[in-house]
């Protein structure tokens, strides 16, 4: 296989991966309704959120687990027929196949042990060390936090009233990076979603705000 073939089959292989990935949103799966929230703070955050596998069980993943597993599993095989483990590319596109089939795992298991058990594996834990002897990721986030927390965010925020709706702030907000992306092929859209917890969430080619929300 000279260098322009091998390319060709990276691509192409590469290409498999991304696709396959696509319908795959943790965050979206895992998230909580506001009905959670409200429960919470009504028991005065004294009990913990009745979040387990019935609940989620009420709220089923949006695409087909298995398929999507045989689709990975194919294209693993073909990354080993056609370039091999052993070659770079072939070895960072398989441990990517392998980490997305325990992400199907992990999700299987929401509301479980299992899942806690599988997403240390995937994205370590909070004790986790850099190094022997050496600081825990914990203990990071509280060097982070202490920093951030002196920070007056007076210094970069308008203490502005939120009186714009999210329809009126996707026309403005779409407007205003229509000006700045004008190639066609590199515009960023921005989309209205009840599909997500937080105020707005960016993607590689989208900014989506929260329905029903209020902006400055």
């Amino acid at each position: 296989m000279n260098d322009a073939e091998y390319h060709a089959v990276v691509k192409y292989l590469s290409d498999r991966i991304v696709e396959a990935q696509e319908p795959i949103r943790i965050l979206d799966a895992i998230k909580w309704d506001d009905g959670v929230q409200r429960s919470f703070f009504k028991n005065k955050c004294r009990q913990q959120p009745e979040v387990d596998e019935q609940y989620y069980l009420r709220s089923p993943l949006p695409f087909d687990v298995e398929r999507t597993r045989q689709t990975f599993l194919e294209i693993g095989r073909d990354i080993a027929a056609r370039i091999g483990e052993h070659d770079p590319a072939g070895s960072i596109m398989a441990r990517m196949t392998r980490e997305y089939l325990r992400v199907l795992d992990m999700l299987q298991a929401r509301g479980t042990a299992e899942f806690s058990r599988i997403a240390q594996e995937l994205y370590g834990r909070s004790t986790d060390t850099f190094h022997s002897g050496g600081p825990t990721v914990a203990d990071l986030g509280e060097v982070l936090d202490h920093a951030l927390s002196n920070i007056d965010d007076s210094m970069f925020f308008d203490d502005e009233a939120k009186t714009i709706p999210t329809a009126q702030a996707v026309t403005l907000l779409q407007a205003r990076l229509d000006q700045v992306f004008s190639d066609p092929r590199a515009r960023v859209r921005v989309i209205e979603s009840d599909g997500i917890v937080a105020d707005a969430a960016a993607g590689s080619d989208y900014i989506k705000l929260k329905a029903g929300s209020y902006f400055s």
